[in-house]
């Protein structure tokens, strides 16, 4: 799918079906992520546009180590996300996600799961590596 969009993206912008690596540009990533999130018919969220315009910066980097083109001319292209601010979950919110009655098994799993790194703060890789072992007839969890 990410070909597709490129190669529709060398049509919008040089009227051609193909290009060569040596004729991409500067500015060819900063268009090529303004066509993905403004010049679609069914535009693109930023998050899922600086992905594809990241994999195609990866295929460039390649020509690169290839010496098929002498530099990476996207390489100033900032492909991450900025921060975003996570807003925590209100007690109420914690609550109403813990008394949601769930009849899939694996579900309420991970709903348990996460409920008890809200009120731990584990991080999910710490909880995955807790183990149950048995001290003086009552479970401890150790890491």
């Amino acid at each position: 799918m990410a070909l597709f969009r490129r190669n529709f993206h060398i049509r919008y912008r040089f009227q051609r079906k193909d290009l060569e690596m040596a004729e991409i540009d500067h500015c060819f990533a900063e268009e090529f992520f303004d066509y993905l999130t403004l010049h679609l018919d069914m535009p693109l969220s930023e998050v899922t546009a600086k992905k594809l315009v990241k994999w195609t910066r990866q295929i460039v980097k390649t020509g690169v180590k290839k010496k098929w083109i002498s530099s990476n001319p996207m390489e100033g292209f900032v492909c991450s996300g900025g921060s975003k601010e996570v807003l925590p979950l209100e007690l109420y919110e914690v609550e109403a996600i813990h008394n949601k009655q769930i009849d899939i098994d694996r579900i309420g799993e991970v709903r348990d799961a996460f409920i008890f790194q809200c009120f731990t703060g584990f991080a999910y890789q710490d909880m995955y590596n807790l183990e149950v072992a048995p001290k003086s007839g009552t479970h401890f969890c150790t890491s």
